[in-house]
């Protein structure tokens, strides 16, 4: 079990003690958390259990973390989750159920948010944005996080590492890759479950989805014979969906009729489309200003 962290000393400890609580044959896993840089103590904290800690002094991309991870772990099944995420106790068994199957090169559960104690917490976890299940259903190529995704290590043998030039979807684009250039399949296991901890403010919020928008136009451009169809016809359906949120907002708003958390979720989908596009329209301008 692989799990890169970052500046993450307030949440590392739940995630590696959920870990070590797993229900799972002793001696049958370990645990290899990668200290990327960090500026805090999330180094410290980690050595405080039995796990194997790396330590990289340069802040480096999460993927080169993983990549770290990789080469260091011993296992022919690699599973990777975050430090901002805490699994449930049966998740690695329930997430590599199937794994006799010789033809599955990719396991994949699901991602429910931690809490609903704020807004956003609410939003995400209402609106599926997070759900695995959602993005592997997604087209015309499927999605994946490594908040809870596994890979067989021949994968990574056969075809590389995580790309350590992505800033965000390299976990995707490895699914991709996997599928468009091997017969290994993806397998959904829904009952493996990860509670993630989301960003719970609006710029953090903002910045997330902006990234991932980047992250976007990276595949866009490495895919591009199979997203281009898709991508203009999404960009012009997405346009029209910020506009019916911020009007559902403004109309909720004007009426005072919903009081509930949920008020704010017209607004908050309008926010993440906008920081999207506007992640996504700087990624694909960057990329073309890279071919040149």
């Amino acid at each position: 079990m692989i799990v890169p962290a970052r500046n993450a000393a307030r949440q590392i400890g739940d995630c590696i003690t959920a870990l070590l609580d797993l229900d799972y044959p002793e001696g049958k896993v370990e645990i290899i958390v990668v200290d990327n840089g960090s500026r805090d103590a999330t180094g410290e904290v980690a050595r405080r259990f039995p796990v194997s800690v790396l330590t990289d002094g340069r802040a480096r991309n999460s993927y080169a973390a993983r990549n770290a991870g990789i080469r260091r772990a011993d296992g022919e099944i690699l599973a990777f989750t975050d430090a901002d995420c805490v699994p449930t106790k049966g998740w690695l068994r329930d997430l590599v159920r199937g794994s006799d199957d010789g033809s599955i090169g990719c396991f994949a559960g699901e991602i429910v948010p931690y809490a609903r104690e704020t807004a956003i917490d609410r939003y995400l976890a209402d609106s599926g944005q997070m759900s695995q299940k959602d993005l592997l259903a997604y087209t015309p190529l499927p999605r994946a996080m490594t908040a809870n995704l596994a890979f067989r290590r021949e994968v990574f043998r056969r075809i590389g590492l995580f790309d350590e030039k992505s800033v965000s979807g390299g976990d995707s684009e490895m699914l991709i890759r996997m599928l468009t250039r091997t017969d290994w399949r993806v397998r959904y296991n829904g009952d493996a479950v990860v509670f993630h901890k989301h960003r719970t403010k609006w710029l953090p919020f903002v910045r997330q989805f902006a990234r991932y928008g980047w992250g976007e136009a990276w595949l866009v451009s490495t895919y591009a014979e199979q997203f281009h169809p898709r991508l203009t016809n999404g960009l012009c359906r997405e346009a029209a969906e910020i506009g019916r949120g911020l009007g559902a907002f403004i109309r909720g708003v004007a009426r005072r009729g919903n009081r509930g958390g949920e008020r704010y979720n017209p607004l908050l989908d309008a926010v993440r489309l906008a920081s999207w596009n506007v992640g996504l329209r700087f990624g694909l301008l960057y990329r073309m200003y890279l071919a040149r």
